[in-house]
């Protein structure tokens, strides 16, 4: 598994390729939440900012950490120390948002720790978990990394679909009141 270091990757995504003896390659982000460290698939990744003030509207679920506004869009930023039971972090100079394309096509911040690397991976340094056996069902395996079985997060799986239901409507009142600032604005 090589090594490489963290790019500027915005916009690009890295797609699966063809290894040289014929397995599928392709790269993981690897990032810290506490002690733990976790992954997930780059070619989801859309772009990794530092933390920034985030909008919190009143009566979010827990697990919604605010919104980012990116570019007039509100991205709906999720604390994984929560949904996963770990323990709370002061947010610092190193403390990212990851934010994320979910199977829908819409974007999604996960506030890490801090970005580690974004490493090669082959399929046989994956090793699969039969569904709903691991970490609430969001992971689609572990890749082992030196001396460690790091989980490879799913996007799509992180929240319940309650959850995404209340996090999108909190997002469209969110986006309706950067419309309402705007239009003040102008």
């Amino acid at each position: 598994m090589d090594k490489t270091p963290l790019p500027d990757h915005r916009g690009a995504d890295l797609e699966l390729e063809k290894g040289a003896a014929g397995s599928a390659a392709g790269a993981a982000v690897l990032f810290h939440l506490g002690s733990e460290l976790f992954a997930v698939d780059s070619s989801l990744v859309q772009e990794i900012v530092p933390m920034a003030r985030l909008s919190i509207p009143g009566g979010a679920p827990s697990v919604l950490a605010g919104f980012l506004n990116l570019a007039g869009r509100p991205i709906p930023v999720i604390r994984l120390h929560r949904l996963l039971n770990l323990p709370e972090p002061s947010y610092g100079l190193y403390t990212q948002i990851i934010i994320l394309r979910d199977g829908g096509g819409r974007s999604v911040g996960w506030i890490v720790d801090r970005v580690a690397q974004i490493v090669t991976v082959r399929e046989a340094d994956i090793m699969s978990v039969p569904e709903k056996e691991c970490f609430k069902d969001c992971t689609k395996g572990f890749l082992a990394f030196g001396d460690a079985h790091v989980p490879i997060m799913i996007p799509d799986r992180v929240l319940l679909e309650q959850e995404r239901q209340r996090v999108t409507q909190f997002q469209e009142m969110e986006q309706a009141r950067l419309r309402e600032l705007e239009q003040s604005v102008t």
